[in-house]
């Protein structure tokens, strides 16, 4: 299995309560984009699912819900019976697990080619193959993408490299 890969999660569940309005916006967004560019990107809220047999990994899950829910997250504490059946794919049993129904995925092999298709029907560019070095400013904001094929002249960038991209 390619352990580099993304998965395609769009998730609320279990993020840091700093990021979870952005990711519960996210997910709307995910909806909308349809209608938006005019073509389906995959995204499915089929819900997510967490398993455990660590305790200590359990409870936290039940601490991030009550916190959650005050933030208007829905998640579901599975105890082992819930857990044992929810995962039957396993073949195996589990002491509990967390349910977030509002959750779901896109595979990105199917979403990247859309959003881009989309971003460049709005008139936006997308670079393949080419690294970004860096970007340049100008009074403080951005005025270019350095890149190792030369410089980008824009106002807008966005990064979709993920939170590991250098």
């Amino acid at each position: 299995s390619d352990l580099s890969r993304n998965w395609g999660w769009c998730r609320q569940q279990n993020r840091d309560m700093r990021e979870l309005p952005m990711a519960t916006r996210s997910l709307d967004l995910w909806e909308a984009m349809v209608a938006e560019i005019g073509e389906d990107p995959g995204f499915r809220r089929c819900g997510l699912l967490y398993l455990s047999d660590n305790e200590a990994e359990i409870a936290g899950w039940a601490r991030w819900r009550d916190m959650a829910r005050c933030m208007g997250v829905t998640t579901h504490m599975l105890d082992s019976t819930e857990a044992t059946a929810r995962g039957s794919a396993t073949g195996r049993s589990w002491k509990g697990g967390v349910f977030s129904p509002h959750d779901g995925t896109a595979d990105p092999s199917r979403a990247c080619p859309v959003i881009a298709r989309g971003l460049m029907a709005a008139g936006g560019t997308v670079h393949q193959r080419c690294a970004a070095r860096g970007l340049e400013l100008a009074g403080g904001r951005v005025a270019g993408v350095v890149t190792e094929h030369g410089t980008i002249r824009t106002q807008v960038v966005v990064m979709a490299g993920g939170a590991w991209a250098s």
